[in-house]
């Protein structure tokens, strides 16, 4: 992931954290009233116990806010941690690494003519990625 995690459990015990990148979203439809603590818990919850930090980054061109970041830790009392960054934007631009383990794409008009140009760089971003990873897209 983004803080170099290779998906194995480390040598100190920490554990995995997992990476996963949200583009174009909206948080006022996408987060609810807690700023997606609950929601974003529960993917936590059910996630193996291994994974002890879940990271999700939402960007898009019609985030509504400004850049946010929040830490939550799991009501289990477990230890594990959920981190949630919000930035206005486009991929390519406010993650150039583009380096989660996931980046899905929601409601993302790919295919559509008009929006190619605004995801022409961000595919080619994630086409160049010296690790392979996961790209998932909802229409």
């Amino acid at each position: 992931g983004a803080d170099g995690a290779d998906g194995a459990d480390g040598a100190d015990g920490v554990g995995v954290a997992l990476v996963v990148d949200l583009l174009g979203c909206r948080p006022a439809l996408e987060l609810g009233d807690d700023g997606g603590a609950t929601a974003l818990g529960a993917v936590l919850a059910a996630l193996p116990k291994r994974v002890r930090r879940l990271t999700v980054r939402m960007c898009g061109p019609e985030m509504g806010c400004g850049a946010s970041s929040s830490s939550h830790e799991s009501a289990d009392g477990s230890g594990r941690r959920l981190l949630l960054e919000t930035k206005p934007g486009l991929y390519h631009d406010v993650y150039p690494a583009a380096d989660a383990d996931l980046v899905v794409a929601m409601n993302a008009g790919v295919g559509v003519p008009q929006y190619y140009a605004m995801w022409g760089p961000t595919l080619d971003l994630l086409a160049r990625r010296p690790r392979r990873g996961l790209l998932a897209v909802t229409a």
